[in-house]
């Protein structure tokens, strides 16, 4: 999400999306908390990619983060996403 965060700000800052940028920095920041709470052996600076991080954040902050993993996804990874939900939900 770090990344998508980061993309979505670098982007959008230059059209002048000042909410962008204020929601871009309240999700990293959470995320990076959440990230310095882990203790164990990490990976680039980062806990090891399968170490859950427990993030809170308002609800429309979620929604911000959906919207932009999904502005991010490539075409593979929205078709992966798509089998998995039709998985999920037994289609």
């Amino acid at each position: 999400m770090d990344a998508c965060a980061d993309n979505t700000v670098s982007v959008d800052i230059e059209d002048g999306n000042i909410g962008a940028l204020l929601a871009g920095a309240g999700v990293r920041d959470a995320g990076w908390r959440a990230a310095d709470a882990y203790d164990g052996e990490r990976e680039l600076g980062w806990p090891p990619a399968d170490y859950p991080l427990e993030v809170t954040l308002r609800t429309e902050h979620w929604s911000w983060v959906l919207a932009q993993l999904e502005r991010w996804m490539s075409a593979d990874e929205r078709r992966d996403l798509t089998e998995a939900i039709e998985t999920a939900l037994g289609g």
